[in-house]
């Protein structure tokens, strides 16, 4: 979806303005417009903060911290004009990231949690697996079993080798439609960026 953002919104707000009942909604077609591509700019922007976040292809520089907080600082700025509620996670993205950017070696990116979210969902498939075990012994023996072997290297390598020599490159057009994707991702963060610095987001 923030992917997408901007085509999303505009769909979004044409399918509102086809659809609106006059007498109940009271906003303009270019209030309609105006709100719905507030919403894009604001998915656009939290695409980037979790892009950030994310980054594991080099060691952060000043440079990625000042714009994590300038990008932080607009996307708080986009919720807070939408009067949302302010969650913990959201407050300590805005209040700690930029200073963990800073403190940990390598970026936050290489604290993120997703081995545990990705665990209780494999945990899950284990489970629904061997749902007819009774014996806790046995179950247990089963589970160290595939877990032993899902994490050994050389399977892993293994697997590995197999898909590679299986797997096909990406064609020409998906790679130029990607590119294309990218170079207009980044052109709306820019105009966005330019937008805040003119106040055109107000304070």
């Amino acid at each position: 979806m923030m992917e997408h953002s901007h085509s999303i919104s505009t769909a979004v707000a044409e399918l509102m303005i086809t659809k609106r009942d006059q007498q109940r909604c009271k906003q303009s077609v270019d209030e309609i417009r105006a709100k719905c591509s507030k919403w894009g700019d604001a998915l656009t922007v939290w695409d980037e903060i979790f892009r950030i976040c994310h980054c594991q292809t080099h060691e952060p520089t000043e440079e990625d911290y000042k714009k994590a907080e300038e990008i932080i600082r607009i996307g708080m700025k986009l919720i807070r004009g939408f009067e949302l509620s302010i969650t913990p996670k959201i407050h300590g993205i805005e209040a700690h990231v930029a200073a963990q950017m800073r403190a940990i070696p390598g970026g936050i990116s290489r604290l993120m949690e997703y081995w545990m979210e990705h665990y209780h969902q494999t945990g899950s498939n284990l489970d629904n697996k061997h749902r007819h075990t009774k014996d806790m012994e046995s179950l247990a023996k089963a589970r160290l079993t595939i877990e032993s072997r899902e994490t050994n290297p050389q399977v892993q390598r293994e697997i590995e080798r197999v898909e590679n020599q299986h797997k096909t490159g990406k064609r020409k057009s998906t790679l130029a439609k990607k590119d294309a994707e990218t170079k207009a991702k980044k052109e709306r963060l820019d105009g966005i960026l330019a937008k805040d610095r003119a106040g055109g987001f107000g304070v």
